[in-house]
């Protein structure tokens, strides 16, 4: 009859060698997950930056803010008129 530890030993080891490849690749899909996601993150921020920007682009300038919200000669204060489905 055979002496056990060597037995044992080789069956720890396989052990161990399975387990380091199953940790190994757990890690690897928990990379790849990480970085897809963060350049999906990173093209969504350029995108919305992007978006933002286009918006605001025609938007009057802070400095002139007091002259169109002037009373006399206001443009933001004219007064709101609500029509029906035939124009009147």
């Amino acid at each position: 009859m055979p002496p056990t530890l060597p037995i044992l030993r080789s069956r720890r080891e396989r052990r161990l060698d399975r387990q380091r490849k199953q940790s190994a690749r757990v890690r690897s899909v928990v990379l790849t997950t990480g970085m897809i996601l963060s350049i999906l993150l990173a093209v969504f921020i350029f995108a919305g930056a992007l978006t933002y920007a286009e918006y605001t682009r025609e938007l009057p300038s802070v400095t002139l803010l007091p002259h169109l919200l002037n009373p006399p000669a206001g443009l933001l204060l004219q007064p709101t008129r609500i029509y029906d489905r035939n124009g009147l």
